[in-house]
């Protein structure tokens, strides 16, 4: 499929601005930080000499994805089934929903 099949969007997240690449068709979201927030810890990294670890784990960018689909699909539950890092600091994550039941 094409660009079309991808839904983009940004989510802010305690503080940060993420970009949010969401693949429905194949329940798969792309994570990466905004371009602003990739330059400042970019720069931060590099005057640490790289000691400094500053790069988001998998469980961020886990809480990140389920206030994106949160937010994407109130009337569902949602996890997360498994999160891959592409590049530092991309990530992709694989989930699934169900139709909320009861209250």
């Amino acid at each position: 499929m094409g660009d079309s099949a991808v839904q983009r969007s940004e989510l802010d997240f305690q503080d940060h601005t993420f970009r949010m690449f969401d693949r429905k068709d194949l329940n798969s979201i792309m994570v990466t930080p905004s371009f602003g927030d990739s330059l400042k810890s970019g720069a931060i990294k590099g005057a640490t000499f790289g000691g400094l670890n500053i790069q988001d784990d998998k469980g961020r960018f886990t809480a990140v994805t389920l206030s994106y689909l949160e937010k994407e699909l109130p009337n569902e539950v949602c996890n997360v089934d498994k999160a891959e890092i592409l590049i530092d600091p991309q990530w992709v994550l694989f989930y699934t929903c169900k139709v909320k039941t009861g209250n």
